[in-house]
């Protein structure tokens, strides 16, 4: 019965220290999300904030990242051609939205099967 008690007060500390922390913010209403340091995020209504531990787990949830403060997230991939971006890129805009994907580093985008276009590959 003690061991049962430590391993509920664990997880219900656990639980806590989770829903407290969140690299990203996104808003219910627009389904957009925001790096947590981002000023926009702060205009995010209390009801409407959604809180994300990691670029891809709101990516996951159907929230797209938001031109605003874009440099958290840097790669966006054309799920047609298989290429991705700098999202600095002025390519990005000309992918569709139901071809975009986005990736946190180039890593996930080579593994998922993308190759860096050779356009804007000055950018970083």
């Amino acid at each position: 019965m003690k061991k049962l008690t430590v391993v509920l007060m664990g997880l219900f500390v656990l639980s806590f220290i989770g829903s407290a922390y969140a690299d990203y913010l996104g808003n219910k209403d627009s389904k957009f999300f925001f790096p947590e340091n981002c000023s926009y995020a702060k205009l995010i209504k209390k009801d409407n904030i959604v809180k994300f531990t990691t670029f891809d787990a709101a990516v996951a949830a159907g929230y797209k990242v938001s031109s605003k403060c874009k440099d958290d997230a840097p790669f966006v991939g054309n799920k047609s051609s298989k290429l991705y971006f700098p999202a600095d890129c002025s390519y990005v805009k000309l992918i569709k939205d139901e071809n975009k994907n986005t990736f946190t580093d180039e890593a996930s985008a080579k593994k998922a099967g993308y190759t860096r276009s050779s356009k804007c590959s000055d950018s970083k």
